[in-house]
């Protein structure tokens, strides 16, 4: 009895022994991927998202390697992972950080890209993190807080509402305008029904006015085309008379330049016009021989000429 009951205990610690390796081997074993060649290639991401070395990283939903190191840099983590390969990466190849699945873990999804060009394997691939369950309670504990001072406001608001619900004189100038309000519009309707058909005479004289309008618009177009066309013609005729009008103008003052350039030459010039307006001593010589010329002209009319002319002697 003993025998069976140590024969016992020894397999059933053997089962359990064998239960915890096979647990710890699923742990430790979990995302290991084995590659012949593998590629490594660089993904950045704003943080690490407390992803593991050996996580799984997958291109289009398929497994293609795990991760291989990560590491700080430049503000920023930078995640090393090795590929069995990227034939099919593009230029535009983008990386994801999600959460494996829901009881944990972490993995990498890769989205090759769709560009022409093919992606070099020392180029960085952009990562984003997605947000994970640590993410979602922290914003729910936001939401919360949020809340909470919504809840309050809303309360100091009923407060205010409240308030002014008790208050009597609001009230009552409340019922006064609602009441003001419904009879001043029953007054525009009663105003309306009464001046329905003036409104719709008027709205009809409208309409009549208007096709009149048109009609003579359209009546008088061509007259209006001729006129606009005679007043154009006129425009122009006006514009050479007053180019005539200018070269007139220049022409007079041609005309006074020399009328002033001639009275300056007399005014101030040496000669005999110059003398006899200017001069007064040649303009009394002048007069005196007038005066003497006149005096002989009235001799002369009165006696005559005594001519005593002895040619060929002496006397």
């Amino acid at each position: 009895m003993k025998d069976t009951r140590s024969t016992e205990i020894k397999v059933g610690l053997v089962s359990i022994i064998a239960v915890i390796l096979f647990i710890i081997g699923i742990t430790l074993g979990r995302g290991l991927y084995v590659s012949v060649n593998p590629v490594s290639v660089k993904i950045r991401f704003p943080n690490s998202g407390n992803i593991q070395v050996s996580a799984p990283v997958f291109v289009n939903g398929v497994k293609r390697g795990t991760v291989s190191s990560i590491r700080n840099d430049n503000g920023s983590v930078l995640i090393t992972a090795d590929l069995n390969d990227t034939d099919e990466f593009r230029k535009d190849v983008s990386a994801r950080l999600s959460i494996l699945e829901i009881t944990g873990g972490k993995k990498i999804e890769i989205f090759p890209g769709k560009a022409t060009e093919k992606f070099v394997n020392n180029v960085e691939i952009p990562g984003k993190t997605a947000a994970d369950f640590a993410d979602m309670m922290y914003l729910l504990g936001e939401i919360g807080n949020d809340g909470i001072m919504l809840v309050k406001r809303l309360d100091t608001l009923s407060v205010s509402i409240n308030r002014i619900v008790s208050d009597e004189d609001f009230i009552n100038n409340l019922k006064s305008t609602v009441s003001n309000t419904s009879r001043l519009a029953e007054n525009a309707n009663n105003l309306l029904n009464n001046n329905i058909k003036s409104i719709e005479l008027t709205i009809s004289n409208l309409k009549s006015i208007t096709s009149e309008l048109n009609a003579s618009i359209k009546q008088n177009e061509p007259r209006i085309d001729t006129l606009i066309t005679k007043f154009d013609l006129t425009i122009d005729d006006t514009r050479t008379l007053i180019a005539q009008t200018n070269k007139t103008i220049a022409d007079a003052e041609l005309i006074v330049k020399d009328l002033k350039d001639m009275t300056d030459s007399v005014r101030y010039g040496n000669g005999f016009v110059n003398k006899l307006i200017y001069d007064k001593e040649f303009s009394a010589r002048i007069d005196t021989t007038i005066t003497n010329l006149s005096k002989f002209i009235e001799q002369v009319q009165q006696h005559g000429i005594n001519a005593n002319i002895r040619l060929g002697g002496r006397p």
